[in-house]
C-alpha cells in the first residue's frame, strides 16, 4: 500500500503542508529553497544542450527549485521550456515543483538585465506610460492580462513591480516605474497586485508578484544604478526617507507577499550604510520589526557570488560588504533577515554555515518555511503542465493585443502644437526614425525637400558608457540632446513645418526641441503606428502630467538644462532647490501657452486687439461727429455714448455666455471678421457723410457684440491649453523662478500641481 505523504495532499491546509514537508527535508535540501538563479532555455547564444546541462546542474545537482526566465521569445517554447524543468524538479527525491519567475515581459523596453520584451505578447507601454494615464482600472487590467499570459507559459512568479519613485530624473531605470507622485506610484502598484494575483488571495490561477526594490531605488546619486559597482550611492539630501516608503506600505496593504531588496547603499541616514541585502536597520528593524511583514524577502540578483551572465562574470554586487567572503555574506544577510537570493547558487556555503553553527537550522527553516507556503498557495504541487498550444493561443489574444495598443494610445502626451496637427490625408511627409505613413493615408517621400510636413521620431538622450557593457542597456549621463541632434531638428524644421516625437525613457531637456518643432509629442512606449494614428487624428492625446486634480499624470517632468546653481534634490518628487509655486506655475504655463501659440493664435489676436481698438476708435469719432452735428454738450455726448454701450454689454454678456459650446478659434475667427468689417463701415460713413444715428448706432451694437464674444473665446482658448497641461513640460523652462531652498517649501507631495524649474536637473 502506497502512503501519500501529507505534503502530497490537496485536502490539507497550506501550512499543514509546508510543515510536514519541511519536516522531511535535508539541508542540502533546505538550502536548496534559498537561491533563485537564472535559466536560459535554447537560442542562438546557448545550445540545447548546454540549457539543459545547467539546468540539471541548478535542479538536481544543488536541489534549486527557482528559476528566472531571462531568455525566450517564443511564448510556446517558453511553455515547453517551463514543463521540462518541471520535469527535471519531479525527479528529485521530494519533487518540489518549480516556482519559475520573469521580469517584466509586455514593455516597449527589452534588456536582458531588467526583462525581454516578447512581440508575441501583448505590448503596452512601460509603466511611466501608466502613470501618465493615471487610469487605476487600467492598471489592474493590465496586471490581469499579464497573468493569464504567463500563466500559459507555465511562469508563475513575476519580479515586480516597481514600486519606487522616480525623483531622480537621470536615473537609468525610472522608466519601470509608475512615476514620481507618491499617491499615484501607490495606488498603481496595489491595482497591478491585485491583477496579478487574479483574486482576493494567492491561488492556483495566480501570479505572485515580487514588489521591487524595497525601501525606495530612486534617489540614486547622479541617477547612476547600484547595480553598477562603481555606483554604489543612494542619497536623500530632501530628507524624504519615509515618503519612498508610502507605495512599499500601500503594497502590504494589497497584500503583496514577496520583496525585492535593492542593491544600494544609503548614504547621509540613520540606516547602516550598507548595501540593503545587508543592512539590518533596513530588512530586520524597518520591514521585518516595524512593518511585521513575514512574507519572503529576496534579494536583487548577485549580492553575494559571481555567476554567468550573457557569457561573461556578472556579480557580486555587495555594497559595503566587499570585505567579506560569500560565507560571510550569506550569514550577514540570514542575520538582517534574508529569505532568498536572486542570481546567486552558493547552496554548499550555506549547508557549511549550518554545519559549522554560524546560522542555525532552525533560522534556515524560517525562511525555508515561508517559500514553501507560497508555494502551496499558488497550486505548484498539484498543477498541470504548460500547454504550449494554449500559450500561443493566450499570447495571440486580440483582446489583450488591443488593450496594450490603447494603452499606448491613451499614455501619448501632446505638449505642443502649432496647427500642425491632425495631419491630413495625402499630405506629402517625409519621415525619419518612423515608418508606416503610408498605412495611414501619408504620402511618404524620400527628401525633405519635397515634403509638406516633416516627422522625427526620437529616444531620450543618453551617453554611452565604454567602460561598462552595462551602459548599452541602462542609458545614462546628460539628459540633454547632442547638438548633432537638435541642429537636425532645427535644419528639416527649416524645411518644412517638423513634428517632433520623444520616447522619454528618461526625462529629457526639450527646449531646443521645442523651439525648432511646430509640434512636440512625447510617448513612453507606442509602436509606430499607434503614433500615426494620433499624428492623423484617428486617436486622442490623452497623456497628461502629475496633476491627480485632472487624473491625468506625465510620471515624471521633463527637466531644465542641468546648471549647478539649481540643483534637483534626487530623493524629493516634484520639489527643485529652485522651487516654483502653483500660481508661478500658472504664470509660467500661460506665458508658454502664448509663445506656443505664437505663429498662428498669437497674431491672429493680435489683429484682433488692433481691430477693436479701430473699432472702438471709429465709434468715438462717430460718437464725437455725432455731438458736434447735433450742437449738442458733454450731456448729449455721455448720452448718446450710454445709450449705444449698455444694449452692446447686455447683448455681449449673452453671446459671451454661449461661446463656451462652440469652438473657440470658430469664435474668433467670426468675431475677427466682423468687427474688421464694422471697423470698414464706420469709416466709409463717417468719411463719406453719409452717417446716421441708427447706422451708427447698430454698428456700435454689433461692434461691442463680437468684441464681447471675442474676449471670452480667447479667454477659454488659453485656460483650455493650460487646462490640458499640454505646455507644462515647456513650463520647467519658463524664466518664471521663486528663488528657495527645497527643504523650506511646504508642499504636499500629492499637489494636484507639480513644480517646475528653470534649469534644475539634478547634479
Amino acid at each position: 500500500m502506497i502512503v501519500v505523504p501529507d505534503y502530497r495532499d490537496p485536502a490539507l491546509s497550506p501550512e499543514q503542508r509546508a510543515s510536514d514537508l519541511l519536516a522531511r527535508m535535508t539541508v542540502e535540501e533546505k538550502a536548496g529553497q534559498l537561491f533563485h538563479p537564472y535559466s536560459w532555455l535554447a537560442d542562438e547564444k546557448v545550445s540545447p544542450e548546454e540549457a539543459l546541462a545547467t539546468a540539471r546542474e541548478h535542479l538536481q545537482g544543488k536541489l534549486i527549485s527557482h528559476v528566472v526566465m531571462v531568455n525566450g521569445t517564443d511564448p510556446a517554447q517558453i511553455a515547453e521550456w517551463t514543463n521540462t524543468l518541471q520535469r527535471l524538479a519531479a525527479e528529485t527525491r521530494l519533487g518540489i515543483p518549480m516556482t519559475v519567475s520573469t521580469d517584466p515581459r509586455s514593455g516597449y523596453k527589452s534588456s536582458p538585465y531588467t526583462g525581454t520584451s516578447i512581440d508575441a505578447l501583448s505590448r503596452w507601454p512601460e509603466h511611466t506610460g501608466l502613470g501618465a494615464i493615471g487610469d487605476i482600472a487600467l492598471a489592474e487590467e493590465y496586471g490581469d492580462i499579464v497573468r493569464r499570459e504567463l500563466l500559459a507559459m507555465g511562469i508563475r512568479s513575476y519580479l515586480g513591480p516597481m514600486a519606487d519613485l522616480f525623483t531622480e530624473p537621470r536615473w537609468v531605470r525610472g522608466y519601470g516605474t509608475f512615476g514620481e507622485d507618491v499617491d499615484a506610484v501607490s495606488e498603481l502598484t496595489a491595482a497591478f497586485i491585485r491583477g496579478l494575483r487574479g483574486g482576493d488571495a494567492l491561488g492556483a490561477a495566480s501570479v505572485t508578484a515580487v514588489v521591487k526594490h524595497f525601501p525606495g531605488a530612486g534617489p540614486q546619486k547622479d541617477g547612476n544604478d547600484a547595480i553598477d559597482v562603481r555606483y554604489p550611492d543612494q542619497v536623500y539630501p530632501g530628507g524624504m526617507q519615509q515618503l519612498h516608503l508610502r507605495p512599499f506600505e500601500r503594497a502590504m496593504q494589497a497584500g503583496a507577499t514577496q520583496f525585492m531588496v535593492y542593491y544600494g547603499k544609503p548614504v547621509g541616514t540613520d540606516w547602516e550604510e550598507r548595501g540593503f541585502a545587508f543592512n539590518r536597520s533596513v530588512v530586520h528593524d524597518l520591514l521585518r520589526g516595524a512593518y511585521g511583514f513575514d512574507g519572503i524577502v529576496t534579494t536583487d540578483w548577485n549580492v553575494i557570488d559571481a555567476e554567468p551572465f550573457e557569457g561573461e562574470p556578472f556579480g557580486p554586487i555587495a555594497h559595503g560588504a566587499w570585505h567579506l567572503s560569500v560565507s560571510e555574506r550569506l550569514a550577514l544577510a540570514f542575520d538582517v533577515g534574508i529569505d532568498q537570493f536572486g542570481g546567486d547558487t552558493s547552496t554548499a556555503e550555506v549547508v557549511e554555515l549550518v554545519r559549522t553553527g554560524r546560522v542555525s537550522e532552525e533560522r534556515i527553516d524560517q525562511s525555508v518555511r515561508r517559500i514553501l507556503l507560497e508555494k502551496f498557495r499558488l497550486g505548484l504541487f498539484d498543477a498541470q503542465p504548460a500547454d504550449p498550444r494554449s500559450a500561443t493561443g493566450v499570447a495571440h489574444d486580440p483582446a489583450f493585443r488591443e488593450r496594450g495598443l490603447q494603452a499606448q494610445r491613451r499614455s501619448l502626451t501632446l505638449l505642443t502644437d502649432e496647427g500642425a496637427l491632425p495631419i491630413r490625408s495625402g499630405t506629402a511627409v517625409y519621415g525619419e526614425g518612423i515608418e508606416g505613413a503610408s498605412r495611414h493615408g501619408l504620402a511618404e517621400v524620400g527628401t525633405p525637400d519635397e515634403a509638406d510636413l516633416i516627422v522625427v521620431r526620437l529616444d531620450s538622450p543618453w551617453e554611452p558608457d565604454p567602460d561598462s557593457r552595462l551602459g548599452d542597456f541602462l542609458h545614462g549621463g546628460s539628459l540633454a540632446f547632442p547638438a548633432g541632434v537638435t541642429d537636425r531638428v532645427a535644419a528639416l524644421a527649416a524645411k518644412a513645418p517638423t513634428v517632433v516625437i520623444v520616447y522619454l525613457e528618461r526625462p529629457a531637456v526639450l527646449t531646443p526641441i521645442v523651439d525648432a518643432a511646430a509640434c512636440l509629442v512625447v510617448d513612453y512606449g507606442a509602436s509606430d503606428d499607434v503614433v500615426w494614428e494620433a499624428l492623423t487624428g484617428r486617436s486622442a492625446f490623452t497623456g497628461g502630467f502629475p496633476s491627480t486634480c485632472r487624473g491625468r499624470r506625465l510620471p515624471s517632468r521633463p527637466p531644465a538644462p542641468m546648471s549647478p546653481s539649481t540643483r534637483r534634490i534626487p530623493s524629493s518628487p516634484t520639489d527643485t532647490a529652485c522651487s516654483v509655486t502653483r500660481r508661478a506655475r500658472l504664470a509660467a504655463a500661460l506665458a508658454r501657452s502664448f509663445r506656443s501659440l505664437q505663429v498662428r493664435e498669437y497674431r491672429r489676436w493680435s489683429l484682433a486687439q488692433l481691430l477693436s481698438g479701430a473699432g472702438g476708435m471709429a465709434s468715438a469719432v462717430a460718437v464725437a461727429w455725432l455731438v458736434v452735428e447735433l450742437g449738442g454738450d458733454g450731456v448729449a455726448l455721455g448720452l448718446v455714448t450710454g445709450c449705444m454701450m449698455l444694449p452692446t454689454l447686455l447683448l455681449g454678456s449673452v453671446a459671451g455666455a454661449f461661446v463656451d459650446r462652440f469652438s473657440r478659434r470658430g469664435v474668433l475667427i467670426v468675431t475677427q471678421t466682423v468687427q474688421m468689417l464694422v471697423a470698414a463701415a464706420f469709416a466709409v460713413l463717417v468719411f463719406t457723410g453719409t452717417a446716421t444715428i441708427p447706422a451708427l448706432v447698430g454698428l456700435s451694437l454689433v461692434q461691442g457684440l463680437a468684441f464681447a464674444a471675442d474676449n471670452p473665446a480667447r479667454q477659454l482658448l488659453v485656460l483650455d491649453i493650460v487646462g490640458r497641461d499640454r505646455v507644462t513640460s515647456a513650463v520647467s523652462m519658463n524664466e518664471v523662478v521663486i528663488n528657495a531652498r527645497a527643504s523650506s517649501v511646504r508642499r504636499s507631495p500629492a499637489s494636484c500641481c507639480s513644480s517646475v524649474t528653470r534649469a534644475g536637473a539634478s547634479s
